[in-house]
Parts: structure tokens; C-alpha cells; sequence
């Protein structure tokens, strides 16, 4: 089972604990996130800025939103490390299930292929092809 997840986040360096997504009527947040439990499924693919980003006084630590997924029982994640502009968001999305259906549903191997991909049309910005990654497995 795959879960992607298209809208605006916000990684709060105060408490990471308060990340958050933003949707039209709520705020969805790490805490809110990490307290479900059940085995969720394959994958998440968090399209949406800094899921992955943590305070520098916190690197040792995974309290981000990429991890709450992990917690409630998503075997693996896609996340950004840092803001990624809409319209890559949206090529790195699409190129990254075009790679997942020609490497035998291996979810860090199609981001891998992904990523050398958008590198060839955004080569010049890392900041753009680089932010995405995988965690879990």
C-alpha cells in the first residue's frame, strides 16, 4: 500500500515536535501523526517541503515528519530535507513511479534513479534535484 501526499508542510525549529502539514480545515502534526499505530503500509511519499528537516541542535535526533511515518508502521518514506519548488515537486513525483515500476517495487533504488534524472534537467540547482530521499527500507 502506497500513500502520497501532496500539499504544504512547515518543520518547526522551536518544537519539531509541532511540524506540521498544513490542510484546508486542520494542522496535522508530527505528534498527532506519530501517536497512531497499526502497520500502516509499503510506503509514503511525503510531497511536501522540509518533512525531513531538523534544528541543528536536534541532527542526532529523528523528530520530523518523515519519521512519524515510520513510527506508525510505513516500512519506508520519501521526504525533503528542505523546500522544493511545486513544479519539481512534481517532476521528481512523477519520474520517481515511472522508476518504481522498472525496479521491482524497490522504493530507494527508484529514488536513486530518480534523483540522477532530475539531475540532468536541474544540474545546475542541487537545491532543487537534491533535496528528496528515502528512509526505512
Amino acid at each position: 500500500t502506497y500513500l502520497h501526499l501532496a500539499l504544504h508542510a512547515v518543520a518547526d525549529q522551536d518544537d519539531p515536535g509541532t511540524s506540521r502539514f498544513l490542510l484546508p480545515d486542520l494542522d496535522l502534526t508530527f505528534a498527532e501523526i506519530a501517536a497512531r499505530r497499526g502497520g500502516w503500509g509499503r510506503l509514503a511519499y511525503l510531497s511536501a517541503c522540509e518533512t525531513t528537516y531538523s534544528p541543528r541542535d536536534l541532527a542526532d535526533e529523528a523528530i520530523h515528519l518523515t519519521a512519524a511515518f515510520l513510527l506508525v508502521g510505513f516500512s519506508g518514506v520519501i521526504g525533503t530535507l528542505w523546500r522544493v519548488p511545486d513544479a519539481v515537486a512534481e517532476t521528481t513525483a512523477a519520474v520517481f513511479y515511472d522508476a518504481l515500476d522498472t525496479v521491482r517495487d524497490d522504493p530507494a533504488l527508484a529514488l536513486a534513479r530518480t534523483t540522477r534524472l532530475v539531475r540532468v534537467h536541474y544540474g545546475g540547482a542541487p537545491a532543487a534535484w537534491a533535496a528528496h530521499h528515502h528512509v526505512g527500507i
